[in-house]
C-alpha cells in the first residue's frame, strides 16, 4: 500500500486533492510564480519603460522613443494638442516625420494609456 501512495506524491498532497479537489499549495505557488515571470520577463529584457504618447513631455518622448529627437518630440506634442489624445499607437504615423518603421521599432514601449498595445 505504501508503494501506491508513493507513486502519487506525499500523503499530505494526496489528502488535499482528495478532500478539497484543489491543487496542493506548493504547486499553486509554482504556477503563480510561472505566470508572473511570463509577464515580467519581457519587460525586464527590453529594459525600457513604457512611453505614454498622450502624457509624455518632449524630453521623455525624445529619450524614450528610438529615432525620435527633440524636433519630432515637439511635433508629437503639437499634433496631440491640435487633434486630442491618440486612441491607438499606430496614429503616431499621422505626425509628420514619424513613419511606420519608427512605430514598429518602438511598439513594445509605446502606450496610449488604458490600452498599452494601442490595438
Amino acid at each position: 500500500m505504501g508503494g501506491a501512495l508513493a507513486s502519487r506524491g506525499p500523503p499530505e498532497e494526496e489528502a488535499i486533492m482528495r478532500y478539497t479537489g484543489r491543487i496542493p499549495v506548493l504547486q499553486a505557488r509554482h504556477l503563480i510564480l510561472a505566470l508572473l515571470l511570463m509577464v515580467a520577463i519581457p519587460a525586464l529584457v527590453s529594459g525600457a519603460e513604457l512611453v505614454n504618447i498622450n502624457t509624455a513631455d518632449a524630453e521623455t518622448l525624445a529619450a524614450g522613443i528610438k529615432w525620435v529627437g527633440p524636433v519630432k518630440a515637439e511635433a508629437i506634442i503639437e499634433y496631440r494638442e491640435q487633434h486630442g489624445p491618440f486612441q491607438f499607437v499606430d496614429e503616431l504615423t499621422l505626425v509628420e516625420g514619424i513613419g511606420e518603421k519608427t512605430v514598429d521599432a518602438n511598439r513594445d514601449i509605446l502606450t496610449v494609456g488604458d490600452n498599452p498595445s494601442g490595438d
